[in-house]
């Protein structure tokens, strides 16, 4: 059996990428024993498409096995650029007994008879059906549409995107379009009903992590982690985690302010209360005294103890300088760190005792996935879709109303107030993970969608 899986660029850091490279590595380790696709003990060949290649390697790590060929644009015409200077294999092949093919889009393009967009959309339909796979799986936004399709061929469409941003920067046409696809699939089961309008073969796969970690993080380090690609839309909401932030730095300090004064005139000095100080001693009601001292001092040690917290954003991205001016404008710079994006993601993970997301929309949150695997308590607004497949309000973790910024800051502090509840939410989160995202749970799904056994 022939798989190829289809992406923009595999060699970025981000969700789509992530899940890419590892179905691409389950597909290649599963054996089929029977089916229409196999015979005993057989094992699939599996490509990897990636329509542009902007850095020179990929970050996560990939099979060998699995052959991994940039998409060259012989035409040479933007958006579709690849700064890659040949084409490996059969595709080059192909593309040379294609020319005359080639000639023509070249033509119609010059005299504006055909879009950009669809010299790309023709040259894939020509290399993918010459080269007769029986699964297409394309996980790209809108750059493949099967508008020729090889009768033996399946083409599978994966959703990495929530209906709710598709419906605000697309149109009609594009929701057809998806009509050409054999089916459909989903990573939540929030949007089914909205998707079954548009397609008659829909299926709920969610994503899986390669391996459940045996280890989990140490909840009684004082780190907030969030991590993600810092792109110009800010789709993972990292300027408005710094401004909750702030409110959470603020509350610490109000905190540590009504505790002075309290502390200070509990139990003042006659001559502060206006006495002699020779004076006989008031009256003075000394449970009122002690139970004021004790929550003064209450309030005095937990804001010791926040202010020892730190926020991690751990990305890269356009939007960097951005975030980092914000951190300055809000005199965060004491308590919020950034780093680049690293392989060793689990190191972070076990760096941190609280993983904060602050997205503004999501498909399925490779991040939160994986970081709940290593015990983190999340916390996350309750958007569209994604994090409510993963977190259980109150039980696993927090969801916020989307955009209650004030509720987000006072339940973050609540989190690092309370290291048993970390504890707690950690543990159920690692379970949900276990139990219901693993390998070995989504793989059945995807070999019922191959109708193998």
């Amino acid at each position: 059996m022939k798989i190829l899986l289809i992406i923009e660029d595999i060699t970025i850091g981000g969700g789509a990428e992530r899940v890419v490279v590892n179905l691409a590595n389950a597909f290649n380790a599963m054996r089929f024993d029977s089916g229409k696709y196999c015979c005993g003990g057989s094992k699939p060949q599996i490509e990897v498409l990636s329509l542009k290649n902007k850095n020179k390697n990929i970050p996560y790590p990939l099979s060998t096995e699995v052959r991994v060929v940039c998409y060259h644009d012989l035409c040479d015409l933007p958006p579709y650029k690849c700064d890659i200077k040949t084409i490996k294999g059969h595709y080059k092949r192909l593309c040379i007994k294609s020319k005359v093919f080639l000639y023509k889009l070249r033509f119609l393009v010059k005299f504006k008879l055909i879009k950009t967009g669809e010299v790309l959309q023709r040259k894939l339909n020509v290399v993918i059906n010459k080269n007769k796979y029986d699964f297409v799986i394309d996980n790209t936004f809108a750059d493949f549409y099967p508008y020729y399709k090889n009768k033996n061929t399946k083409y599978i469409h994966l959703k990495h995107i929530s209906y709710y941003f598709l419906s605000q920067c697309t149109n009609d046409k594009y929701f057809k379009s998806l009509k050409n696809f054999d089916t459909l699939i989903l990573l939540t089961n929030k949007e089914l009903d909205i998707w079954q309008r548009y397609h008659s073969n829909v299926r709920v796969i969610p994503n899986f992590l390669p391996t459940i970690p045996q280890v989990s993080t140490n909840h009684s380090q004082k780190v907030v982690l969030s991590v993600g690609r810092m792109d110009s839309g800010d789709q993972k909401g990292f300027l408005r985690l710094l401004d909750i932030w702030k409110m959470v730095q603020t509350k610490i300090v109000d905190y540590h302010d009504s505790a002075l004064p309290n502390l200070a005139m509990t139990n003042p000095h006659p001559s502060l209360r206006g006495e002699s100080v020779d004076s006989p001693k008031q009256s003075i009601n000394p449970k009122m005294d002690c139970h004021e001292s004790l929550r003064a001092s209450r309030n005095d040690n937990m804001a010791n103890d926040l202010r020892e917290w730190k926020l991690i954003i751990v990305g890269d991205g356009v939007l960097k300088s951005e975030i980092e001016s914000k951190i300055r404008a809000l005199n965060l710079g004491e308590s919020v760190l950034l780093k680049p994006f690293t392989k060793d993601i689990e190191r972070e993970y076990l760096g941190a005792s609280i993983y904060a997301m602050a997205s503004h929309f999501e498909g399925f949150p490779m991040v939160l996935l994986e970081s709940t695997a290593y015990g983190l308590a999340p916390i996350s607004f309750d958007i569209a879709t994604g994090p409510s497949e993963i977190i259980e309000h109150n039980k696993s973790g927090f969801l916020i109303a989307d955009n209650d910024l004030e509720s987000y800051a006072e339940k973050l502090i609540t989190l690092m107030r309370d290291e048993s509840m970390r504890v707690a939410f950690g543990k159920e989160a690692k379970k949900i993970v276990s139990e219901r995202f693993s390998k070995e749970v989504i793989m059945e799904k995807w070999r019922e969608v191959f109708g193998i056994k």
